[in-house]
């Protein structure tokens, strides 16, 4: 019996949802989730704080970070710092320090758990924040900045040497001072991006364009080279359009992309000789506005927060053919749905 209750603990993952406030929403709200029945239990607001539109979690499972999506030019934003009580689901305020721009709007860890990236959408600037022992964040250690580059999203490469983000450049990082090195420029339309597990792809969406672009990756420079582009849209789509978010499945056979515009996850076949794209798929999410979409611990499930419709939907994703099949779990009322998150 003892086992039996271990066991189905272990099964239960905290979700927490980023939201944009100012439209009903307080803040980060909390759900605990059922891995073996895909049922999702609400838990209620886990944190009030402003405009936590992103989030990210510590590897160690204890720390949540969430940026505050405020400010412009001219005026600075911030980052948060939380416990989390496993039990409750509660976020308890460490601290919080300046992003070093206006409208933080995404997040990245480093590999190891001691660096905090950065994007400053409305500040056109990164900046890399130290992770201290107790969870707390420290002042920037690094931060670049290139006027009109409004960068949307910010990365790690798979082996920690280097630091991506769309029109402020790709940057050399050095892991034992937070410090960046200029390497390259990258396009301004350059959004969110992921990785093939083996680390020599990156795929990113252009949220200009409306396209994913598929660029080779140099581990030894960092160089990153076009070598695929295709549309995000169905044929024939015709209107305003602006990708929000990409995955990669473990296998690195699948990729998702949120397609807001109609409302539709994109999926793409992935070779696996040369990891270039074949389109496969275009599911409805079953909600409006897909604004982030995520796999559980598992990758068992894919959670599409929908800013639109103001919840989150719940996908089995199939193990060898990557097709989405719906869980029957709705996260509901949760206001201007921008991110979600799992901490196991």
């Amino acid at each position: 019996m003892l086992l039996a209750a271990l066991t189905c603990h272990a099964a239960d993952v905290l979700v927490y949802v980023g939201t944009h406030t100012g439209h009903g929403s307080k803040g980060i709200y909390g759900f605990r989730f059922r891995t073996e029945s895909g049922k999702l239990s609400p838990l209620g607001v886990a944190a009030e704080t402003g405009n936590p539109s992103f989030l990210v979690a510590h590897p160690n499972a204890r720390f949540l970070y969430a940026v505050n999506e405020n400010g412009g030019a001219g005026v600075l934003g911030s980052v948060s710092a939380y416990a989390v009580d496993a039990r409750t689901g509660k976020l308890t305020p460490l601290n919080w320090v300046s992003a070093k721009g206006g409208a933080p709007c995404h997040l990245a860890m480093d590999r190891s758990g001691a660096w905090l990236a950065v994007a400053n959408c409305g500040g056109d600037s990164i900046a890399i924040l130290p992770v201290l022992a107790d969870g707390r964040l420290g002042e920037a250690a690094a931060i670049q900045h290139r006027a009109g580059a409004h960068p949307r999203a910010v990365a790690f490469s798979p082996d920690n040497r280097f630091v991506i983000a769309g029109g402020v450049g790709l940057y050399r990082f050095g892991a034992a001072n937070g410090s960046l090195a200029f390497v390259q420029p990258l396009p301004d339309s350059l959004g969110p991006m992921t990785f093939q597990p083996d680390g020599t792809v990156m795929y990113a969406v252009n949220e200009k364009t409306s396209v994913v672009t598929a660029y080779r990756y140099d581990a030894a420079s960092g160089g990153l080279q076009e070598f695929q582009s295709l549309p995000t849209v169905p044929e024939g789509f015709i209107g305003a359009n602006s990708p929000a978010s990409i995955l990669i499945n473990r296998a690195g056979t699948v990729l998702y992309v949120s397609d807001p515009a109609v409302d539709r996850l994109v999926q793409f076949a992935v070779d696996a000789e040369r990891h270039a794209l074949t389109p496969m798929e275009f599911p409805p999410v079953m909600g409006r506005t897909p604004a982030h979409i995520a796999f559980d611990p598992a990758g068992a499930y894919l959670f599409s927060a929908n800013q639109g419709s103001s919840n989150i939907t719940v996908f089995r994703v199939h193990p060898h053919t990557g097709q989405l099949q719906p869980a029957g779990a709705l996260g509901k009322n949760v206001p201007d749905a921008s991110c979600v998150v799992f901490v196991p």
